[in-house]
């Protein structure tokens, strides 16, 4: 189609008027403008030289969960400036601010349509920890439901299954390690957590075990606020694919898994 100098400038001249409607109508986040929240992790990261959040070597889950987000900030060229928040925060802040990143979160049906969704990044399964000096003798999830009282962090996935199975006899938390000391000092008997929960050295961990109950499988994923852009999710879900298909998810499964 051949067109003349002045149909060529009005033609280019509605392009950039829709591009800028465009723009204005549904503004793209800029990844440089992301705050990268993680929590609950302990002794399984550290800040290198830079300031940077880095994964303890073996560190286990939660260490493995940084370096798969340090991988896709490199490959997207982002700039490392994760922080570690409790996660009620973190939730929170993801649910009702703008270009926040929050990882590891499990995709619930109370948070599905309150954020958005990269991943997953793993799978894993959450049991009941007792006591070495007082075993509880639980072989069932019926069994849970007769102890006297089971620590539980408020308001997290636990929390809410266990709820949702009929367990009428939790006590609320703020930290695995506050549920820790209770259930070292007799003060509750059972202490639900993911199956890497030792792997965060805290105080006195290693006088508790975990039984073989099972409480749920789930699988953990990088929640996003709802005014980031679909091309930056979109970017973000390629690199962790990409990663994925590469021998570096290996080598870093091996250098950081527990």
């Amino acid at each position: 189609m051949n067109l003349s100098v002045t149909q060529r400038v009005c033609f280019a001249y509605l392009l950039l008027l829709g591009s800028a409607f465009s723009f204005a109508s549904n503004p793209a986040v800029e990844s440089s403008e992301l705050q990268f929240y993680t929590h609950s992790v302990r002794n399984a990261v550290v800040e290198n030289d830079d300031g940077e959040l880095v994964g303890v070597e073996n560190g286990g889950r939660r260490a493995l969960d940084v370096e798969i987000v340090r991988w896709i900030m490199n490959d997207l060229g982002i700039a490392n400036n994760m922080q570690v928040v409790p996660f009620r925060r973190g939730l929170r802040e993801v649910q009702t601010e703008d270009n926040i990143v929050l990882f590891n979160v499990l995709k619930t049906e109370e948070r599905q349509r309150t954020m958005q969704w990269v991943g997953p990044l793993d799978s894993y399964r959450s049991f009941f920890y007792e006591s070495v000096e007082r075993p509880t003798g639980i072989t069932s999830l019926e069994d849970a439901k007769n102890v006297d009282r089971i620590c539980v962090l408020s308001g997290n996935v636990q929390h809410s299954h266990l709820l949702k199975m009929g367990f009428d006899n939790l006590v609320l938390a703020n930290s695995y390690a506050q549920c820790a000391k209770l259930l070292l000092h007799g003060r509750v008997s059972l202490l639900p957590a993911s199956e890497n929960l030792l792997s965060l050295n805290y105080d006195g961990f290693e006088r508790l075990r975990r039984t073989g109950i099972v409480i749920y499988k789930n699988e953990g994923y990088l929640g996003l606020s709802a005014n980031i852009s679909e091309a930056v999710v979109e970017q973000m879900q390629a690199s962790l694919d990409k990663l994925k298909g590469s021998e570096d998810y290996q080598r870093l499964r091996l250098e950081y898994s527990n």
